[in-house]
């Protein structure tokens, strides 16, 4: 299996993109590129031989989306554009390739723009979030974070970090999206990823000093059920979640901080409970895929890119400084 990696540039000098291959539960380089710095998200299109990146641009650090073919050379560059916002943290695809949907992170906003065979044209619409949280220091305005289709609908979630809330939009039509309704976070949690078990779940990974919580759809509302550190309450040291990921059995959350994956198992009925930590070989794991009986851990700090196993035993690594995200391309 190929993968991508996505890493900072600037402060951290990282490659930008890198390709590796994952065989034998070993780790190789492919190639890199640094067509254009801090890739901190990549969305592949289906076929896996388009990815749309966000990014920066110049010194400047113009916030950006690009497009790139992957060619027996590398990546190539086909388009990119600029998101009108700042730091721009998330992409999403709908169903037909169509539209391409971006987060900026420091501003709270949310970008359409249409697409076309890997060519990006500019936006066609541009939403900024309003308000703020209860953290003065990291909810003092909005921060949209993650933004994800709900399955089998023209449902928009977008994790609004900064303001404690999941927004809701409704896709319509001709791409655009329309404001539905809101979840409600706890206070102080900063939702900044999720993911869908089915359409009625939703298992939400709270950024600020780590959270799990677990929200179900009783037909008109989403009801908070659980609300669930995702480390050692006596750590005593800052931490963050950054990643929330599913299997059949459980949900795994990375720790930056405490640097770990923190593992929960999934009842019946939905409800988690805590079953272990994780430790990770490297510092700050950011991103992470769950790859055969272990994970791909994408370290932020220390440690590049590592393939572990359940035990959290390293068992293959690539030295890529500032990995921040790695998704999966195609086979052979």
């Amino acid at each position: 299996m190929i993968y991508a990696v996505g890493t900072y540039t600037t402060k951290i000098k990282g490659p930008g993109i890198a390709l590796v291959n994952f065989e034998n539960e070993t780790l190789s380089l492919i190639c890199t590129s640094c067509t254009v710095d801090n890739v901190t998200w990549i969305k592949p299109s289906k076929s896996g031989e388009v990815i749309y990146t966000s990014c920066t641009l110049d010194e400047n650090r113009r916030s950006a989306v690009a497009a790139f073919k992957i060619t027996e050379n590398g990546p190539e560059l086909v388009s990119v554009r600029e998101t009108g916002g700042a730091s721009c943290c998330f992409l999403e695809l709908d169903e037909n390739e169509e539209h391409l949907y971006a987060t900026n992170y420091v501003d709270g906003s949310v970008v359409v723009f249409p697409i076309d065979r890997a060519k990006i044209y500019p936006k066609c619409q541009f939403i900024r979030h309003e308000g703020h949280g209860t953290d003065p220091v990291d909810q003092a305005g909005p921060h949209a974070h993650q933004i994800l289709f709900r399955p089998e609908t023209n449902e928009m979630f977008v994790c609004e970090l900064g303001l404690d809330k999941i927004i809701i939009y409704e896709r319509l039509g001709n791409g655009l999206l329309n404001h539905s309704h809101e979840i409600a976070a706890p206070s102080g949690t900063g939702p900044r990823h999720l993911v869908f078990d089915g359409q009625n779940r939703i298992y939400v990974a709270g950024e600020l000093q780590g959270w799990l919580s677990f929200y179900e759809y009783n037909g008109t509302d989403w009801a908070l059920r659980q609300n669930l550190r995702t480390a050692p309450e006596e750590f005593g040291k800052k931490n963050t979640a950054a990643e929330i990921r599913m299997d059949e059995k459980f949900i795994y959350v990375s720790n930056r901080g405490h640097d770990s994956l923190a593992v929960f198992e999934k009842n019946s009925d939905g409800s988690v409970c805590f079953r272990d930590y994780i430790k990770t070989p490297g510092k700050i794991p950011r991103d992470f895929r769950n790859v055969n009986n272990g994970f791909l851990i994408a370290h932020q700090a220390e440690g590049g890119l590592s393939y572990i196993d359940k035990k959290g035993v390293q068992v293959s690594s690539l030295d890529i400084a500032g990995a921040v995200c790695v998704t999966p391309l195609k086979q052979h």
